[in-house]
């Protein structure tokens, strides 16, 4: 969290992967195509196994929690209970209280 990178680890904690991130990561994905999906208080980054970045949006320091959808889709939960749905694109498709 404090170094704001994530890396994956072997059993005895040799860094496997890193990919360092401009802001603290809260969590990260591993998803079926092999790519990561990072989530940071203002940050959402997918990247491939070399660490390029594929997908990023940018939002103000409210981002509570957020999943990749299978659809492609992803669903943000901000930190004032809002819910938002964006596209693949990055762009809203749907929000609720």
């Amino acid at each position: 969290y404090n170094g704001q990178r994530v890396t994956e680890r072997d059993k005895d904690g040799k860094i496997l992967w890193e990919k360092r991130v401009p802001s603290w990561p809260m969590s990260a994905e591993r998803m079926r195509n092999g790519r990561t999906f990072i989530t940071c208080r203002n940050l959402l980054i997918e990247c491939d196994k070399s660490g390029k970045e594929l997908w990023k949006l940018e939002r103000p320091h409210d981002i509570y929690s957020a999943r990749r959808l299978p659809t492609g889709d992803v669903v943000v939960i901000t930190t004032n209970r809002q819910v938002i749905r964006y596209g693949k694109d990055g762009k809203e498709k749907s929000q609720f209280m």
